[in-house]
């Protein structure tokens, strides 16, 4: 009974810090930027950042004229509402559909693009591991940072690598891009590709049964950019 307490208290309080989205979209406004705002009125007092066009944020609660957003900037997640009409879906730019698989390796590609991706088991001897105090045996951080994948038990899997070329140029990608990121599903990796702005978005979908999140990579001009990641709700009866 007691591991079924601290489950649902995990639960709820995963919930409560991500919300429920894992919807994703491009910042698209005509004057190359947008206010985000922390209530919905267009006030000056109200201004708490300001995003470029081409930034992906995680989108929810869509209200009226506004849709309520969440990113993470200068390590700092940030959590505010912009005019919902400010945003561009990424699934408009070209699909890469060329596709194969092997052991712990899939491939996307097409004559602009080729993505590597490949998982491995977790080895916890490789990582720094912290605990909650009050809840004995469930996990708070890998690497002092937050963890997405699981329900707090040991993951079972990580990623490996992700190896991007753009037209055939080789993309150097930072080790902050797939950390912390646990039980991936390589094969629902999707990409697309914008020519115009030379700017790749891939997307990954992942979780154990418990514990979804969707991440997106964002490369422009052969460099990477941005990671955006989206947690959804584990079970609909939490409040």
């Amino acid at each position: 009974m007691r591991k079924l307490i601290v489950f649902f208290t995990f639960i709820t309080s995963l919930f409560n810090t991500y919300g429920q989205s894992l919807d994703f979209a491009i910042i698209n406004d005509k004057d190359g930027f947008v206010h985000v705002r922390n209530s919905k009125q267009l006030i000056n007092d109200n201004i708490i950042d300001k995003l470029d066009n081409g930034f992906v944020i995680n989108y929810f609660e869509r209200d009226g004229l506004w849709i309520a957003i969440r990113y993470e900037k200068n390590d700092a997640e940030i959590s505010g509402f912009i005019l919902r009409d400010r945003l561009r879906d990424f699934t408009s730019f070209q699909e890469v559909q060329g596709r194969s698989e092997k052991s712990n390796e899939y491939k996307l590609f097409n004559r602009n693009v080729e993505i590597v991706v490949s998982d491995k088991v977790f080895n916890a001897s490789e990582h720094s591991i912290m605990y909650y105090e009050i809840y004995k045996g469930v996990i708070e951080r890998i690497e002092g940072k937050e963890i997405y994948g699981t329900d707090g038990d040991l993951p079972k899997r990580e990623y490996n690598a992700l190896e991007v070329k753009i037209n055939g140029i080789k993309v150097v990608m930072p080790k902050g891009a797939i950390q912390n990121l646990f039980e991936p599903t390589i094969e629902y990796t999707v990409a697309y590709f914008d020519e115009k702005s030379q700017t790749l978005y891939i997307r990954s979908d992942n979780s154990d049964w418990s514990a979804s999140y969707a991440v997106i990579w964002v490369i422009e001009k052969g460099k990477f950019k941005q990671r955006c990641v989206g947690v959804t709700r584990p079970f609909k009866g939490v409040k």
